[in-house]
C-alpha cells in the first residue's frame, strides 16, 4: 500500500507516542519532545494554515535555521495538502530569494525572526504572498504578519470546530504528489526547482534505513543545513520513520563541545566542510594537552591508520593486521578523551554533499568515529549510495543504496568495464519526476526515465562508486583532453597550508593555471616565525615561494593519483577576496559558484598566459601579500 510523509509520521506517532521525537536546547539543556506533542503541534500547525485560507497543492516557503520548528512546520505544511518550498539560511541574495518565492508562487511564508528582514524586503515584488508567519516573536510590523504561536492558537481552535474538514484534508493528498521544491544548489547554472513527491521522499527513506538501521533509543544530531537533501532525507525523515529522535547543533557556537556532551548523540549528519571544524576541535583539545601527550597521539594515529589501511570490507580491515593488538590500547589510553568531548556515545559520521577530504575521513575512523561517506543529490530525494558499518572504502561513496539502477554513460555509451570514469546516470523510484516550471531543464535532466547527473564517476570491482567531479566543471586542454579539478583542487586546500581555496583553469588554454584564497591567518603566523614582515619586498618574495613550494610538495609527494603534467597549475594569481555568500562566490549550501569566479577574474586569469604572468612570485600576486590583513577570511 502507497503511503505519504502524512500516513508515515502517524504511524510513528501511533507506534512511539511517548518517545522523544527531537531535543531543543532551552537554556542550558536538551529537552525532549515527544512523538504525541509533536504532531499536536504538527495538526495545529495545519489547521492555523487551513484557517488562514491555506489551499490543497498551496505553496508555503519555508525560511529558517536549523531547529524543531522547522521540521514540525514542514510536516504542518504536508498535512494542510501544501508543497513545503525550503530555503538555506545562507542565502543572502535577495534576487534568489525572490526568484525562488516567485517561481514557485508561493502564498504562505514560515520564516524565523532572524531572516524575516530578508523576505520583507523582497516582499513589495511578491504580488501572490498573503501571509507570512514569524516562528518567534517579533517587534517587526507588516499587515501580512503573523506569529506562529498565534497561528497554532487559531489551529486548535479551527480542529474543534472543523474536525472533518482537517481529516478530509490530510486524507486527499496522494502519494504521488508533491511534498516539497527543493532548489538545486546551482554552482554551474541557475538553480531549478526539482519537484519532489511523498512517494519519492518514501522509497528513499526505506533504502536510507537498510543502510542506517535507526532504533527508538538513536540520537541524530545535525549540523547546520537542514534544507540540504542528505540532512533532509537521512536526519528529519528517515529518523522520524524510524521513531528515533533528533536535534540540532551548530559547531561555530561557543557552548558546542557542552551542547554535543549534554545531548550525546549516537549519530552525526554533517557536510565535509562541518566535519574540518569538527576536526579543528578536535586538533586544539589536543594541543592543549602539551607537546608530549600531543606526539603520542599522533604517533597512535598513524599506527591506527597503517593497520585500517584503505578500509573495513569483507568483514575485516585491509591494512597492516599486524598491527591490531595494539588497537585496544590506544582507544582506551589515547582516542577516549576525545571520545569524551562527543558525550561517549558517538557510532559514526555520515557526511555528504561535497567532496570529503579523505585524510578528514581517516582521521575520525583511526581515533574510533567512523565517517561513512555518501553521495546524494537533491533530484534523487537525497542518497544514492553510502558507505556503512559493513563496507567502507576511503575514497568512496559507497554501494548502491537497494533498489536503485545505475550505469556510467560515456559519449552516449553505457561502460560496463569496473574503474571506467564516465557520467552516473540513475533510475529508481527515489527519482524525482521534473522540476517546477521548467521543461527545458525536465529535457537535459531526465532522458528514457533516466537522471542525467551530471556527475562523473566510476564503479570499482566491488561496485563501490568513485566521484571525480562534475561534466561542467572539467577542465579541456588544446588538444581536447578532459581533466576532473577537484580531486587536485581538494588536495591543494587540504595539503598547503596558504591555501584556504583553489580553482583550477584550463579551457582550450595553453597550459593550466588557479586562482587560489590564500588563508591569510596561517601566512601571518609564518611570517611572524620567520621574522619577516609582509610590507616588505623580501616578505613577500618569501611568502609567494614557500606557497610555490607547497604547491609542488603536495602534488609529488601527497597525491594518491599520478597527477598529468598538462594539469598541474604551471602559475596562478592570488584572490584578495574570499569566496563569501555575500559577494556571491559561494552558493547557499556553501559551494563554489566556479562560473561566477570566472566571470570576476577572467582579465586576472588572461594575465597569467602572458610572459610577466607565468613568474607566480612577481608582479600582482605581491600587491596581493602586501594588501593582506591579519584577520581571518569569513566563511
Amino acid at each position: 500500500m502507497e503511503l505519504t510523509l502524512i500516513e508515515s509520521f502517524r504511524h510513528s506517532v501511533r507506534k512511539f507516542p511517548d518517545r522523544p521525537m527531537l531535543y531543543e536546547k532551552r537554556d542550558t539543556e536538551y529537552r525532549p519532545t515527544s512523538y504525541r506533542a509533536g504532531f499536536e503541534i504538527v495538526a495545529e500547525t495545519a489547521a492555523g494554515l487551513m484557517d488562514l485560507g491555506f489551499n490543497l497543492g498551496d505553496r508555503c516557503l519555508l525560511f529558517s535555521e536549523g531547529r524543531s520548528d522547522w521540521m514540525l512546520s514542514e510536516l504542518g505544511i504536508y498535512y494542510a495538502g501544501g508543497i513545503a518550498v525550503p530555503l538555506s539560511e545562507h542565502c543572502d541574495d535577495l534576487t534568489e530569494i525572490r526568484y525562488r518565492s516567485s517561481h514557485t508562487g508561493v502564498r504562505f511564508a514560515i520564516v524565523s525572526e532572524n531572516l524575516l528582514p530578508k523576505l520583507l524586503a523582497v516582499k513589495p515584488n511578491l504580488p501572490k504572498l498573503k501571509t507570512i508567519i514569524v516562528l518567534n516573536e517579533t517587534r517587526a510590523y507588516d499587515p501580512d504578519l503573523v506569529t506562529m504561536a498565534a497561528l497554532r492558537k487559531n489551529g486548535k481552535l479551527f480542529l474543534k470546530k472543523y474536525p472533518d474538514q482537517f481529516e478530509q484534508r490530510w486524507q486527499s493528498v496522494q502519494p504521488q504528489a508533491p511534498a516539497s521544491i527543493s532548489y538545486s544548489s546551482g554552482t554551474t547554472h541557475r538553480a531549478h526547482g526539482v519537484v519532489l513527491s511523498h512517494q519519492n521522499y518514501l522509497a528513499n527513506i526505506e533504502q536510507i534505513k537498510e543502510e542506517y538501521p535507526f532504533t527508538t533509543q538513536t540520537i541524530v544530531g545535525l549540523l547546520p543545513g537542514w534544507n540540504s537533501a542528505l540532512v533532509h532525507a537521512c536526519g528529519l525523515h528517515a529518523t522520524v520513520a524510524s521513531g528515533a529522535s533528533f536535534a540540532g547543533l551548530n559547531c561555530e557556537a561557543d557552548t558546542f563541545l557542552d551542547d554535543v556532551r549534554n545531548l550525546s548523540p549516537h549519530v552525526l549528519i554533517t557536510s565535509p566542510a562541518e566535519l574540518l571544524k569538527l576536526k579543528q576541535l578536535v586538533d586544539e583539545k589536543v594541543r592543549s594537552k602539551g607537546p608530549a601527550w600531543q606526539k603520542r597521539f599522533y604517533q597512535a594515529l598513524q599506527t591506527v591508520s597503517s593497520y585500517q589501511g584503505d578500509g573495513f570490507y569483507d568483514d575485516k580491515w585491509h591494512g597492516q593486521l599486524i598491527l591490531k593488538s595494539l588497537i585496544p590500547l590506544f582507544e582506551k589510553l589515547i582516542f577516549s578523551p576525545i571520545h569524551n568531548l562527543f558525550g561517549r556515545r558517538l557510532q559514526f559520521i555520515i557526511c555528504g554533499g561535497a567532496h570529503l577530504d579523505v585524510s578528514v575521513q581517516k582521521f575520525f575512523t583511526a581515533i574510533g568515529i567512523p565517517v561513512y561517506a555518501s553521495y546524494g543529490l537533491t533530484e534523487a530525494s537525497a542518497l544514492v549510495s553510502a558507505s556503512t558499518p559493513q563496507c567502507l572504502k576511503f575514497g568512496s561513496v559507497g554501494q548502491l543504496v537497494p533498489n536503485l539502477n545505475v550505469k556510467i554513460c560515456k559519449q552516449g555509451e553505457t561502460i560496463t568495464r569496473h574503474n571506467e570514469a564516465g557520467e552516473i546516470h540513475i533510475k529508481g523510484r527515489n527519482v524525482a519526476e521534473g522540476v517546477w516550471d521548467n521543461q527545458k531543464v525536465i529535457y537535459s535532466l531526465l532522458r528514457d526515465q533516466w537522471l542525467c547527473t551530471g556527475d562523473i564517476g566510476y564503479l570499482d570491482e566491488d561496485n563501490h562508486l568513485y566521484i571525480l567531479g562534475r561534466t561542467a566543471n572539467l577542465l579541456y586542454s588544446e588538444t581536447g583532453d578532459q581533466y576532473s579539478p577537484e580531486y587536485l583542487e581538494g588536495l591543494l586546500e587540504a595539503s598547503c597550508p596558504f591555501i584556504r581555496y583553489a580553482l583550477l583553469y584550463n579551457q582550450r588554454s595553453p597550459y593550466t593555471t588557479a586562482l587560489i584564497v590564500p588563508d591569510t591567518d596561517q601566512i601571518f603566523d609564518w611570517l611572524q616565525v620567520h621574522q619577516l614582515d609582509h610590507q616588505t619586498r623580501e616578505g613577500q618574495e618569501a611568502v609567494l615561494r614557500e606557497l610555490s613550494h607547497s604547491v609542488q610538495q603536495a602534488i609529488v609527494h601527497k597525491s594518491t593519483e599520478k597527477v598529468p603534467d598538462q594539469w598541474v597549475p604551471k602559475t596562478w594569481a592570488l584572490i584578495g577576496e574570499s569566496f563569501t555568500h555575500e559577494n556571491g562566490f559561494l552558493n547557499p549550501d556553501c559551494k563554489v559558484v566556479r562560473s561566477r569566479v570566472f566571470e570576476e577574474y577572467i582579465d586576472r586569469i588572461e594575465t597569467l598566459y602572458t610572459p610577466e604572468g607565468q613568474d607566480p612570485v612577481a608582479g600582482l600576486n605581491q600587491t596581493i601579500v602586501q594588501r593582506m590583513r591579519h584577520t581571518a577570511i569569513p566563511e
